[in-house]
């Protein structure tokens, strides 16, 4: 039976595969399905704005990375978080109407790389705002992004705690994304929602 029409072949069947599903089909069922598939795919890729997208990603991936920072300024290190910055930047990219091309998949991954580290760095900030007070001192926020970046610049083994942070929080952030992201390089390839012909 056809996969389109339902109807029977009577041996006439193009063995056709698409998104990595096999089927069997009308030599017109073929023709015709790819057709609309191919022009509801270019339709689809017109709509939405990879600027607006790439912004909502940046938004969701800041919003995402609160968790980070309030765990992170508590005392602990939860790198599953990154995670949690990934798919926020997905759904920030998604509400703003970002289009659906292979653009999106690498404006999800940078904001979520951005959000790993902007998260990281702010806990280590506010961490030394706080310490400071307790000291007696108060450290105004220029004065404080000062501080973090000359402890960093001279301090190689607070440089390295850092990074492996921002590394660990990467990972976890890229591991947990990563079904996502490979499903939309999938979803707006050449290949994708497009009957190739087996025979």
């Amino acid at each position: 039976y056809c996969s389109s029409c339902g109807e029977k072949l009577n041996g006439m069947g193009i063995p056709a595969i698409m998104n990595g599903v096999v089927y069997m089909l009308h030599e017109g069922c073929f023709t015709r399905d790819d057709e609309q598939m191919s022009a509801a795919k270019e339709e689809k890729q017109k709509q939405g704005s990879v600027a607006k997208g790439t912004l909502g990603a940046f938004a969701g991936a800041i919003i995402g990375a609160i968790p980070w920072t309030i765990v992170s300024c508590l005392g602990y290190f939860v790198a599953f978080l990154g995670f949690v910055i990934g798919i926020a930047s997905k759904k920030g990219y998604e509400m703003l109407g970002g289009k659906e091309t292979k653009a999106k998949g690498f404006a999800i991954l940078a904001s979520t790389i951005v959000g790993v580290i902007l998260a990281e760095s702010v806990a280590i900030m506010i961490s030394i705002g706080i310490l400071a007070t307790q000291e007696g001192y108060y450290l105004g926020i220029a004065e404080i992004v000062f501080t973090f970046i000359y402890g960093l610049a001279n301090d190689s083994s607070a440089l390295a705690g850092v990074l492996g942070n921002i590394a660990l929080g990467v990972l976890f952030a890229i591991l947990g994304t990563w079904s996502t992201l490979s499903e939309i390089f999938k979803s707006t390839g050449k290949k994708a929602d497009h009957f190739t012909r087996l025979d």
